[in-house]
């Protein structure tokens, strides 16, 4: 693995981290049918998380008008991990 995993890392980032890897195994295997079957898997891989970027909301101004409403406040800021962010 990369020297900067992080088990509570979002399987965006996981994905991402794998695709890094298998292509730098790419650049390390001397077998052109191995290096044909990594590209395969980085391929499904990377239409894996293509699909999960697709999936994520954007917030409208709906949602915001209903955050502010419902707090009392300006909307608070969530990181990756579901961690809040700085107010």
């Amino acid at each position: 693995m990369m020297p900067f995993h992080d088990e509570r890392d979002s399987a965006e980032i996981r994905l991402m981290r794998s695709i890094v890897e298998l292509n730098i195994r790419i650049l390390q295997t001397p077998s052109a049918s191995e290096r044909t079957a990594l590209r395969t898997t980085i391929s499904v891989l990377r239409a894996e998380l293509v699909k999960l970027i697709e999936a994520m909301p954007i917030m409208s101004e709906d949602d915001v008008t209903r955050a502010t409403t419902h707090h009392g406040m300006s909307p608070m800021l969530i990181s990756a991990g579901g961690r809040r962010g700085p107010s």
